[in-house]
C-alpha cells in the first residue's frame, strides 16, 4: 500500500535508508538534500519504507503544484524492491489529487513507456579505466580542443570558487536565458551547503593574466560525480577551456569506482559535446499532469 506522507510524518532514517539500498540511489533523493533544493516536500512511501517519492511543492494563486526544485535533475521512486512499470504506475496514480499541476522528472530507474511520461536526456562515463583508456574514447574533435587548451598555459584552481564561477555563468549563458536573482540565491545557498558538507567542489581555470575564464561545482557522492554547474565566458570557448577543465576532472578520478554525470542535456550541441568525452545515455522520464480548472489550464498553455 502507498501512503501519502506530510512533511512531519517522514521518518528521516528510514528514508535515507531505503534510498541508500535502491540500485538507482542518487543524490537527489535523500532527506537532507531535499531540505536544501524543495520549498517544501512531502512524500509516497510503500510499505515500510520499501519504495519512497519525493513530492517537492509550491503554491501559487491558492493552487498546489508539484514542481522541479533547482539543482535537482531527477525525482522520482527509489525502491529497494524491484522497480517494475507497474509500481511506478501505482505511485503516480497515488499523487494526491491536491497537487493540481506536476511537473517533475522521475530517474533512470523508472524509465518505462507509461502514460504522461516523456523521455528526458542525461549522459554518463563511467571512470573505471585508466586515463590513457578513457582518452582514446575521446572524440577527436574533443583531443583537438584539450591540446589547444594545453597551450595557452592555464592555472588549474581547486580552491572553492564559487563567486567568480556564477559571475561567469551570470553575464554569459546566465544573460542569455535571464536567470532571476532568486535562481542565483536559491543556486548559491545549495551549493554553498554542500560544499560545508564536504562533498561539494570547484575546479577553476586562470589566465596567465590572473582572470577565471572558465569553472565548474561538482559533487562527489557515493559512486557519482555530479557535474551540477558550469560557467565560462567567451576566452574558453576560443581556448577549449571548458574541454580541459573536465579532461582534468576526469583525470583525476579516472581508475575509480565513480561515474562521471554530466546533468543533461537535451540540447543538442551541450550533448555533442559531452558526448565527446565518451559518454553513453542513461535518460530519465518527466512527468505531466494537469488536472487545473479549465481557466487556469488555459493560462498555462
Amino acid at each position: 500500500m502507498i501512503k501519502y506522507l506530510k512533511h512531519t510524518e517522514i521518518n528521516y532514517a528510514a528514508w535515507d535508508a531505503c534510498v541508500k539500498q535502491s540500485p538507482n540511489a542518487l543524490l537527489y533523493a535523500y532527506s537532507w538534500f531535499l531540505d536544501m533544493a524543495a520549498d517544501q516536500w512531502d512524500a509516497l512511501v510503500y510499505g515500510n519504507y520499501d519504495a519512497v517519492m519525493p513530492l517537492p511543492w509550491r503554491k501559487k494563486w491558492g493552487i498546489q503544484y508539484l514542481y522541479q526544485p533547482e539543482m535537482m535533475q531527477q525525482g522520482g521512486v527509489f525502491s529497494r524492491v524491484s522497480l517494475s512499470p507497474d509500481l511506478v504506475q501505482n505511485f503516480i496514480n497515488a499523487i494526491p489529487e491536491v497537487f493540481k499541476l506536476v511537473e517533475i522528472n522521475l530517474n533512470f530507474g523508472n524509465n518505462f513507456k507509461l502514460p504522461g511520461l516523456t523521455e528526458k536526456k542525461n549522459l554518463l562515463l563511467s571512470l573505471a579505466h585508466s586515463s590513457e583508456i578513457l582518452r582514446k574514447n575521446y572524440s577527436e574533435n574533443t583531443r583537438r580542443n584539450i591540446k589547444k587548451a594545453e597551450k595557452e598555459n592555464f592555472t588549474v584552481s581547486h580552491s572553492f570558487d564559487l563567486k567568480n564561477i556564477m559571475q561567469l555563468f551570470s553575464e554569459n549563458k546566465g544573460a542569455e536565458i535571464r536567470i532571476s536573482e532568486l535562481w542565483k540565491k536559491r543556486v548559491i545557498a545549495i551549493t554553498s551547503a554542500l560544499h560545508h558538507k564536504g562533498i561539494g567542489h570547484t575546479i577553476s581555470l586562470y589566465s596567465n593574466n590572473n582572470q577565471c575564464i572558465a569553472g565548474a561545482f561538482y559533487v562527489v557522492f557515493e559512486d557519482r560525480i555530479y557535474f551540477l554547474f558550469s560557467g565560462s565566458g567567451q576566452q574558453a570557448k576560443s581556448s577549449g577551456a571548458m574541454h580541459l577543465l573536465i579532461h582534468t576532472l576526469i583525470e583525476k578520478h579516472a581508475s575509480k569506482m565513480y561515474f562521471f554525470d554530466f546533468e543533461g542535456s537535451n540540447n543538442e550541441g551541450l550533448a555533442r559535446f559531452y558526448k565527446g568525452f565518451g559518454s553513453t545515455e542513461q535518460n530519465y522520464p518527466e512527468l505531466k499532469i494537469n488536472r487545473l480548472p479549465y481557466i487556469f489550464r488555459w493560462l498555462k498553455k
